[in-house]
């Protein structure tokens, strides 16, 4: 087995496992969402956030189960790459509609989903190339909740805080390796950290943004 195949495989291996946990995490949400009669913007919410998580992984699943197939990897690979937008986004939704909505957390929403619609049209037209430029925006579309930290402080308890920053942490971390062409297996770990900050964030979500849905 060459190594390009053991890479494709911990690519696969790694995202098809985040496709479970989506799936999981989605269904523990509902769960909560109802035992708590949440409001229907909290349901929404959840669906939104739990909906791109599922698209971003198998999306990315998919894109490199297709290795052997050029023409529809070429293809796949604009799903693959437009997906991040729908998943930064998305995990985006939860905060802003169910924590932050008398905080201006629609409006942050609309700026959030504008860049995503924007970067989605840019890797469809563009999949492949700008590289760089493209994971920058990515993280400052991350890191633009530093200016909503005031709200989100003043929301949120700090344990939610923290898994908040340890995901973008690690997502920050991945990033690196992502831009690592040299190192062995890079992007295995990218794939790794991914799955690592998702579950950080998903668990702020879980368990501090989610419970405020009864309260809207």
């Amino acid at each position: 087995m060459t190594r390009e195949l053991r890479v494709e495989i911990g690519n696969i291996v790694t995202h098809a496992l985040g496709i479970i946990i989506s799936i999981i995490a989605l269904g523990l949400g509902v769960w909560s969402l109802w035992q708590s009669h949440a409001a229907p913007l909290a349901h929404a919410a959840l669906w939104v956030y739990g909906l791109c998580a599922v698209a971003l992984y198998t999306a990315s699943t998919v894109y490199h189960s297709l290795f052997a197939a050029p023409l529809a990897r070429k293809v796949a690979r604009c799903f693959d790459y437009a997906a991040i937008y729908l998943m930064i986004a998305g995990s985006y939704t939860p905060f802003l509609w169910i924590a932050l909505p008398n905080r201006g957390g629609f409006t942050w929403s609309i700026v959030i989903w504008g860049i995503a619609i924007v970067g989605i049209v840019f890797k469809v037209f563009y999949a492949g190339r700008f590289k760089t430029i493209s994971t920058l925006l990515y993280l400052a579309m991350g890191w633009l909740a530093v200016v909503m930290w005031p709200d989100l402080t003043a929301t949120l308890p700090p344990a939610a805080i923290h898994l908040l920053l340890a995901g973008g942490v690690v997502y920050t971390l991945g990033s690196i390796f992502y831009l690592w062409q040299k190192l062995p297996y890079q992007h295995v770990i990218w794939h790794a950290c991914v799955l690592a900050g998702s579950i950080l964030q998903w668990l702020a979500i879980q368990l501090y943004v989610l419970p405020l849905g009864g309260l809207l």
